[in-house]
Order: structure tokens, then sequence, then C-alpha cells
């Protein structure tokens, strides 16, 4: 029987309409969380808030660009219209621009910058107004272990999800005396569409495959729904203590 962690709280989870995403909503609804699912994929947000309410929990769906700080705003807005509150934002919606610095234009550049980590403070700056309404709350970044180390073809997305992990150390430090915590969990490779849609892009998919997965020291991609634990734990008064914390779910690749 899984834990009512999160019973009652009301969380915003960015890119929710498949994948890690979608993981993170569901258990954070099995949890006692009504969750309001943003996703630019309008279709893929609301399916996602559906399946929660078929399997009885409280969801609803979103189109968020959160690059774009009104478009953002209209989720927060929905979370305090359904349920009057939010507790928690996690940001998880992410771009993968794939190439070194002569082959990535400033255009892409941008957009990755524009949804990582642009994204994450904006979904940082709009839940801190409405924790401050109800006396402290729950951030919660999906970084990455591009965040972490250089990876070769990667500048883009190095660059912003380093932008994301500081991003959360600052703003522990910022906003721990009001009650507001900001964490990270920073995962490895994540099996799925995430993964398949990187691997498209290069000349020997299968290979690379095969290097991303013997890269971890357990030799396999993570699943969703190994990202989706580490982040309930830290959206739960059972991390009550842990802030500014980057936590790895990178199955040792950063151990090495």
């Amino acid at each position: 029987m899984q834990q009512q962690d999160l019973q009652g709280r009301v969380i915003v989870v960015t890119g929710g309409a498949r994948g890690a995403g979608r993981a993170i909503c569901e258990r954070a609804a099995a949890a006692g969380a009504r969750v309001v699912v943003a996703d630019l994929d309008e279709a893929g947000a609301v399916e996602t808030a559906r399946r929660i309410t078929d399997a009885g929990g409280e969801a609803r769906g979103i189109r968020v660009d959160v690059a774009d700080q009104q478009s953002f705003r209209a989720a927060f807005d929905l979370a305090e219209q359904e349920w009057e509150r939010v507790d928690g934002v996690v940001n998880n919606a992410g771009l993968m621009v794939v190439g070194a610095i002569d082959e990535v234009s400033v255009e892409d550049f941008d957009r990755a910058m524009g949804v990582n980590a642009r994204g994450a403070f904006l979904g940082a700056k709009l839940a801190v107004e409405r924790f401050r309404r109800h006396g402290g709350g729950s951030i919660v970044n999906i970084t990455s272990i591009s965040g972490e180390v250089g990876l070769a073809g990667q500048v883009a997305y190095c660059a912003s999800k380093g932008a994301v992990k500081m991003l959360t150390k600052q703003l522990a430090v910022d906003l721990a005396g009001e009650g507001i915590r900001c964490n990270a969990v920073s995962p490895g490779s994540i099996g799925g569409e995430f993964l398949d849609g990187y691997l498209a892009g290069l000349p020997d998919p299968e290979a690379a495959r095969d290097g991303i997965l013997s890269s971890h020291p357990m030799g396999r991609a993570c699943a969703p729904e190994e990202i989706a634990e580490p982040v309930v734990f830290l959206l739960s008064d059972r991390a009550s203590f842990i802030t500014g914390a980057v936590l790895a779910a990178d199955g040792g690749y950063t151990a090495q």
C-alpha cells in the first residue's frame, strides 16, 4: 500500500503528458495529491489527467508553454480555481537539442534555455507567489547528468541543465526562511520517448543506445517511475529538512 504523503496537496507538474512527467503525475496522485498536468501537448496532458481520475484521483490537464509567463501562469490559476491553493511545483518539462557548438544555432540554443532554464525559473517564480499565501511549499526541478558533467554533442542541453542545478541551490538559500524548499532530481538516461527522440538524431542510433546504456554502471536506462519516486519524496514532509539538494537518480553514472 502506497503512503499518502501528499494527501490534499495541490501540485503543478510540467511536461506531464508522457514519460517521466506522466509517471510523476500518477505517483503524486497515488500519494493523495491533486494534480495540474501542464504540457505543450494539451491532448497528452488531458489524457494523463483522465488516467488519474479514472484511478480515483483528482487532476486537470492544461496546455502550457513553460517559456511563456502568461501561458505558465494559467496552470497556477487553474489550480487555485479548482482547489484554492498550490503546495508544490515540479519543473519537469524539457527540450533536448543535440549538437556541438559549431552545429547548434543561436535560435536552438535559446529554445533549449527557454524551456529548460527559463521554464524552471518561471515555475519557481509563479509557485513562490502562491506558496507565500499559505506559509510554504516545495519546488522540485528535474536536472540531468548533463548538468553535472560535460557530454559530447550537448552544448545547449548541458548549459541549460547546469543552469537549473544552480537555480535550485540559489533558491534554496533565498527561500529557506519562508518554509519553501527547493530541490532537484538528476536523472541518467530515461527510457522511452525522450531517449528515443535523442537517439533518432544520431548517425547510428543503435550503437549510441548501446554506448549510453553501458556507460551507466547499472547497465540500463532508468524507468520513468524511478524518477517519480524521489520526486514525490522531495515534495513530501518526509524531506522536511532537505533543501538545495540535487538527488542523483542515474544508476551510478556520476559516481564514476
